[in-house]
């Protein structure tokens, strides 16, 4: 079916700037004024105080290659995965800028023991067992891949 054109506009529409950070006005007893959302939301905020706690000064993959930057936080297994993972520390790590940007390419990054893959994760989540075997895994491939410079299964298990 073919659609007929739209009528031509009396007026050119008006153009106004967005405003931001503007109340947004009240359209009804139901619905009163309020304003933006909050940079950050209060779980966030409190996330961020429990990680600014922790104080990691050296990076996991030190003496692997040669480490660069500051030391961040980097959590060994992917957020989607493990929701609360920005707070258990059993799977945060500190990782210098250089050594995070291994992180990118998923095998090498499991390979090294900097990254638990969600599937694995989520398959024994609730079974502490069974992830703490995960993270002690990731553990002794870190501890290979400095020692040795190279890794493979058999000697990380």
């Amino acid at each position: 079916m073919k659609r007929s054109p739209m009528p031509a506009r009396k007026a050119p529409m008006k153009r106004t700037p967005l405003r931001r950070r503007a109340e947004i006005a009240a359209t009804s007893e139901r619905h009163p004024a309020r304003s933006m959302l909050a940079a950050q939301s209060p779980k966030r905020k409190a996330e961020n105080r429990v990680r600014a706690a922790w104080r990691i000064d050296r990076c996991a993959l030190e003496g692997y290659g040669s480490c660069r930057g500051p030391i961040d936080l980097h959590e060994i297994v992917r957020r989607n995965g493990a929701p609360s993972g920005r707070t258990d520390r059993r799977i945060v790590i500190g990782l210098c800028r250089g050594h995070h940007e291994i992180d990118e390419d998923v095998v090498e990054a499991e390979r090294v023991g900097i990254r638990i893959r969600s599937h694995d994760w989520t398959r024994c989540a609730g079974n502490a067992a069974d992830e703490q075997a995960l993270i002690d895994l990731a553990a002794r491939r870190r501890a290979a891949v400095i020692v040795n410079g190279v890794t493979d299964d058999r000697s990380a298990t």
